[in-house]
């Protein structure tokens, strides 16, 4: 996390983990794998956000209703996870 974000995240809470047939990826190299992805809710970090460049040009937060287009499986599947939690945590 603080390599591609310059972030320290503090207290993480593991909150799902999301893999299955929807995380089925093909690489142009003709490599195949299913992604396993621990998601975890952060309440508290330390640092000053910034993208590092390789792994991302852009990092900032986004209200839970105005994300953007494009996300991919793994992210998709763990956010409406969150929507149904959302007031549990």
């Amino acid at each position: 996390m603080h390599e591609e974000t310059g972030l320290s995240v503090l207290d993480p809470l593991l909150f799902t983990v999301v893999s299955g047939p929807d995380t089925f990826v093909r690489l142009p190299n003709g490599d195949e794998f299913y992604q396993v992805s621990a998601a975890y809710v952060v309440r508290r970090w330390e640092g000053v956000p910034r993208a590092d460049g390789l792994e991302g040009t852009e990092l900032r937060f986004w209200p839970l209703d105005a994300l953007p287009h494009g996300l991919g499986p793994v992210d998709r599947a763990a956010l409406a996870h969150l929507r149904v939690c959302v007031g549990v945590l």
